[in-house]
C-alpha cells in the first residue's frame, strides 16, 4: 500500500511475473502496463477507493482470463 497512482513501464520486462500485489493504493484507473502483463496469475488490485471508481477493470478482466483479480 502506499500513494502509488500509476506503474513503471519497466515492469513489462517481468515477463515471469505470476502474482502482484499493488493493494490500497490511489490508482483511478487500472494501469495501462497490467493489460501487457498476460502470464499473471493473481492480481491484487483493491484500490483506496471502491472498485465502480477504479476505471478500466471489466477491460482488465477481458485481457486477463486467466488471471484471478481481487479487487
Amino acid at each position: 500500500g502506499g500513494d502509488l497512482t500509476e506503474l513503471s513501464a519497466e515492469l513489462r520486462m517481468l515477463k515471469n511475473l505470476r502474482e502482484l500485489n499493488i493493494e490500497n493504493n490511489k490508482f483511478k484507473e487500472v494501469p495501462e502496463i497490467l493489460f501487457l502483463m498476460t502470464q499473471l496469475k493473481k492480481l491484487r488490485i483493491k484500490n483506496r477507493w471502491s472498485e465502480a471508481e477504479l476505471k478500466n477493470l471489466d477491460a482488465l478482466k477481458h485481457s486477463l482470463p486467466d488471471c484471478e483479480i481481487i479487487y
